[in-house]
């Protein structure tokens, strides 16, 4: 009797549960739609954001670097009051007066976000100049040589990583991960910790725009936003969190053509055209200004013409509608695939090959405070096709021909710009030329 009870009782809630389900069903139903009907107000709302986003910009009227710096402030400005901080220190400026939470702070946001941080303000900026040493410490910088033509065996997709010392050298690089595709004739830059594979032509001697970014910490590459036009012999610099490309030669025109990508975008965006088009040419950034150096020009001219591309005004920060081009002082030596460097605030300008294709030792420093250019003493032995890049107060030059293209150099040579003496410092697993050339953190 006690069992058929129970048995009835069980059954009736069962019912009663079913006949509650029953009746939420049309409630659930109505909240997917609810749902469903936000889901696309807010993609349309993004579209709309995106599309007003990019009318402004080609207004003129906005900036991106402003609105995303609003935008980091605006959000910063919620999170403190949602989670104020308490305590003796109140925000970044006094965080960094502190040595110790600096070098803390550093250590947790990693060596890409230094220069974010240095640019939020002076303040910042100087506390991190004064770490800098334990900073090279935190995080050690390395060399990459990405890419290039390896002997007779065309166009390389390996990559070497070399750890610079200061007392010893360099030693013997070690390998990192392979590009997706091998690429010579291009350009290599760092930005926020990330290194970019830029253009060039790959194996079948075709030019690409492809770009690839490399992460130290995954020891991976990406795929990145291509260029808008594919070109060989490209040459290439960063400013800032942004990247810019110069010139280059592709479908048997060489060009003037500019392109910018800030870190973190999905596309370049032009810059203002070169006064001169050039291929084979180098390329570097100091202070706020874009320098390009020599290369050939449209009717194979080996070009000694210097330009600058600095922003216009009061603006820091590059973009068609703010920014031009100077002709500067020319260098002493007509140059084309030579390597170009800043260390120091200055450039230095080093290698390549002269009007009769002549390899070059020699090298140039530019001031820009002074304008002219000076010669220092050369490397032991001509090079062209090398790159250079300004590490811990020192110039490195590594890859690079000594003769007709038929033998590469592997050797990788530190100039001491205060002694004016070359070393030799360590050694590339494989001897590369027109290989692209960064360090990053």
């Amino acid at each position: 009797m006690e069992e058929t009870v129970t048995t009835l009782s069980l059954e009736s809630r069962l019912a009663r549960l079913e006949g509650l389900q029953a009746s939420m069903r049309p409630a659930l139903r109505h909240q997917e739609q609810r749902a469903d009907k936000f889901a696309a107000q807010l993609l349309e709302l993004r579209e709309e954001n995106a599309t007003l986003r990019n009318c402004l910009e080609c207004m003129g009227v906005l900036q991106e670097t402003w609105f995303l710096a609003r935008l980091h402030s605006s959000r910063f400005a919620r999170i403190l009051r949602e989670h104020p901080l308490r305590g003796r220190f109140v925000n970044l400026e006094e965080v960094a007066r502190a040595r110790e939470l600096a070098l803390m702070t550093m250590g947790l946001a990693g060596p890409g976000s230094v220069l974010s941080l240095a640019a939020t303000s002076k303040t910042v900026a100087s506390s991190l100049t004064a770490i800098t040493t334990e900073l090279s410490v935190l995080f050690p910088v390395a060399i990459y040589a990405v890419g290039g033509v390896g002997g007779v065996r065309g166009p390389l997709p390996s990559v070497e990583r070399l750890q610079p010392v200061q007392a010893d050298g360099a030693g013997l690089a070690d390998s990192a991960a392979c590009l997706a595709a091998p690429r010579a004739v291009c350009a290599a830059v760092s930005v926020s910790g990330q290194v970019y594979a830029i253009a060039g032509r790959g194996a079948d001697g075709a030019a690409l725009s492809s770009v690839e970014r490399f992460d130290p910490v995954t020891n991976m590459w990406h795929e990145a936003p291509p260029l808008q036009r594919a070109r060989g012999w490209v040459a290439a610099t960063c400013l800032g969190n942004s990247i810019c490309v110069l010139g280059g030669e592709g479908d048997d025109l060489t060009l003037d053509v500019a392109e910018q990508l800030d870190a973190g975008s999905h596309a370049w965006e032009p810059l203002p055209s070169m006064l001169t088009p050039r291929w084979a040419a180098a390329a570097a950034s100091t202070g706020h200004h874009v320098f390009v150096v020599g290369g050939h020009s449209a009717d194979g001219e080996v070009l000694g013409d210097v330009e600058c591309l600095s922003p216009r005004g009061r603006c820091l920060t590059m973009s068609p509608s703010n920014c031009g081009w100077a002709q500067l002082a020319p260098l002493h030596c007509p140059r084309a695939a030579l390597a170009l460097a800043a260390l120091g605030g200055r450039l230095y300008a080093v290698g390549g090959y002269d009007e009769q294709e002549r390899g070059l030792p020699s090298m140039e420093r530019y001031d820009p405070n002074q304008g002219i250019w000076e010669s220092l003493a050369p490397m032991a032995a001509p090079r062209w096709g090398l790159g250079a890049i300004g590490c811990g107060g020192h110039l490195y030059v590594l890859g690079g021909t000594v003769g007709n293209g038929l033998v590469n150099s592997g050797v990788v040579k530190r100039f001491d710009p205060d002694s004016e003496i070359w070393d030799n410092v360590g050694r590339l697993r494989t001897a590369r030329r027109c290989c692209g050339v960064a360090s990053c953190r």
